[in-house]
């Protein structure tokens, strides 16, 4: 697609005379040298989509807004292990079949 952009920008400047050959050259040359960026930023637009998607469920959820004041104490900082005893979740059916049941197990770093 790119080199028949270039080909149309020589056409235009050679065949119809709208510019001359070192102009159609340098619009050649830039854009073969935005080739790359350009399929790049193309190639990256699915994961913007998807990124906008987690933002809008995260907005969606309503938390509060991040304030100064949130204090955090960090009084467990030589925890080895985590474990969570008699601790399940239930998947909801979906269209694509039934839900099922998770059962939590432990954590070791």
């Amino acid at each position: 697609m790119m080199l028949g952009a270039i080909g149309v920008v020589f056409f235009l400047s050679n065949g119809l005379g709208w510019a001359n050959t070192t102009v159609a050259s340098t619009f050649a040359l830039t854009l073969l040298f935005l080739r790359t960026p350009l399929i790049q930023a193309v190639g990256a637009w699915p994961t913007l989509i998807s990124a906008q998607v987690a933002f809008d469920k995260l907005s969606s959820l309503e938390l509060a807004e991040y304030q100064p004041s949130f204090a955090v104490a960090d009084t467990l900082t030589d925890w080895q292990r985590l474990e969570l005893e008699e601790v399940t979740y239930h998947y909801p059916n979906t269209a694509q079949g039934e839900g099922f049941q998770s059962r939590a197990s432990q954590y070791d770093p």
